[in-house]
């Protein structure tokens, strides 16, 4: 749809737009099919009842995921204001920007998923009241994420001048990802840590302290350090990254220290 391949019409950025529209939409129409179709799955539908809703449970639901959906909101909307910010230094920059996040989020998603086995398992020996499970997914999780993140920090480092020309073969537009992929390996692990503290949160259902780390992290101050080094310093497109550094950083230190108060403190209530 970008380039016309196929026998579809050339429509150049549209066409990545729609094509997203149908994977979206395509989505959950087989995600459905899939737990229709699978009989381990296929029992969940006979629990959807009219008895099972409530005022109660709804609120329960809400309580637990809007917060989440706030951290999460805030969060993209960091890496979206930056965005914007990279734009007002030139197309080739905004270019490079995306093509750092891309790169990015494919060492992400491993950290994701790890993080989403985290906090069921983190759940099961929270809802047993076994801290010492906690303990151990907790630590298991945290070393799996740094060995992970510090692996790629070092393939983005080695290959910073490759990895662009996937995307592009612009000179100034590798140029300037090559120095953004040397900010990303530095907040690698930091970003790993935090990910990984925020799903054991979100196993032992501590989710609304989490919406204020996310905001001291993402927006007091991730994005003025950003615009500090990018235009009062003069470092550029790079600058606006570094931003990242220190709000992860952040974000992990903060995460990890409220997770361990609360694990010390559910051990003197309940043992």
């Amino acid at each position: 749809m970008i380039y016309g391949k196929l026998g579809f019409p050339e429509m150049g950025a549209a066409g990545a737009g729609l094509s997203t529209l149908i994977s979206r939409a395509l989505m959950p129409v087989l995600l459905i099919g899939y737990f229709l179709w699978h009989h381990s799955f296929r029992r969940y539908f006979s629990f959807y009842h009219a008895d099972n809703w409530s005022r109660q449970k709804i609120w329960a639901l809400l309580s637990v995921g809007f917060p989440i959906s706030v951290q999460m909101s805030l969060e993209g909307g960091a890496f979206s204001l930056t965005g914007i910010m990279m734009g007002w230094l030139g197309t080739e920059a905004l270019a490079a920007n995306q093509i750092a996040i891309s790169v990015t989020n494919m060492a992400f998603l491993i950290v994701l998923s790890i993080g989403s086995a985290t906090t069921i398992r983190v759940s099961h020996g929270y809802g047993l009241r076994d801290f010492a499970a906690i303990r151990r997914v907790a630590r298991s999780s945290f070393h799996i994420s740094v060995i992970w993140n510090t692996t790629m920090a070092i393939v983005f480092l080695v290959f910073r001048n490759l990895l662009p020309r996937i995307f592009t073969v612009d000179p100034v537009v590798i140029d300037i990802t090559g120095g953004l992929l040397i900010i990303v390996a530095a907040f690698q692990v930091f970003d790993g840590l935090q990910s990984t503290s925020l799903c054991i949160l979100r196993g032992m259902q501590d989710v609304k302290a989490t919406s204020v780390i996310a905001f001291i992290a993402y927006i007091l101050i991730t994005i003025p350090v950003g615009y500090l080094f990018a235009f009062t310093l003069g470092v550029g497109p790079q600058g606006l990254w570094m931003g990242y550094i220190f709000g992860l950083c952040a974000a992990a230190i903060l995460l990890i220290t409220r997770y361990r108060r609360i694990v010390s403190r559910l051990e003197r209530n309940y043992l």
